[in-house]
């Protein structure tokens, strides 16, 4: 154990000090030249082991954790509740949430509460809002404008599998709308 210690330590600084070569010249230098006793560290290749240890699928995982921390530190913010002050449950409520499962321990830790769950139910935390984009599609509805946005401030709309948003009689296109997550109260 003390020497798969020492190999760690020793392939770390190695390739630290080939990384860190072009911003600290005369300290890797030194160090490189000590740890192995080659020629000078910018003589020595690009670390490969950088672009090996990439995962992408963790860096997929953390993109969502870091949205998901976002999203639940906006909303404390918009609640002044204070990050100091820990809350009792976290409901992170979506699709295909399974590859955050793992991180719930280090969301709750991030955004101080005691448990973090997660739920497919997301119309049972928020309400879907429909934002017309009167510019893409005035042209195209004309004197219809005015009763495609009243309907979508009404909720009189439903969204389709194929992306497309049906608002009375017209079929929006996905570039002539956003839709909006609204939190419900508590």
């Amino acid at each position: 154990d003390k020497q798969d210690a020492y190999d760690t330590l020793y392939t770390a600084l190695v390739i630290l000090c080939r990384a860190a070569s072009p911003l600290l010249p005369l300290l890797t230098e030194e160090i490189h030249t000590g740890l192995t006793g080659e020629d000078s560290v910018h003589l020595q290749d690009w670390p490969e082991e950088i672009n090996r240890a990439a995962d992408s699928e963790l860096v997929v995982q953390m993109d969502k954790v870091r949205e998901v921390c976002s999203a639940a530190l906006a909303l404390r913010s918009a609640q002044n509740a204070r990050v100091r002050q820990p809350l009792a449950k976290l409901v992170v409520a979506g699709t295909d949430l399974e590859t955050i499962r793992p991180c719930l321990g280090l969301i709750a830790d991030e955004v101080n509460v005691k448990q973090a769950v997660l739920s497919s139910e997301i119309e049972a935390f928020a309400l879907f809002g429909l934002k017309v984009d009167a510019r893409r599609l005035g042209p195209r509805l004309g004197s219809h404008m005015k009763e495609v946005i009243k309907a979508s401030k009404e909720g009189r709309w439903t969204h389709g599998a194929n992306g497309k948003v049906q608002v009375g009689e017209f079929e929006l296109e996905e570039s002539e709308y956003t839709l909006t997550l609204q939190p419900r109260e508590g």
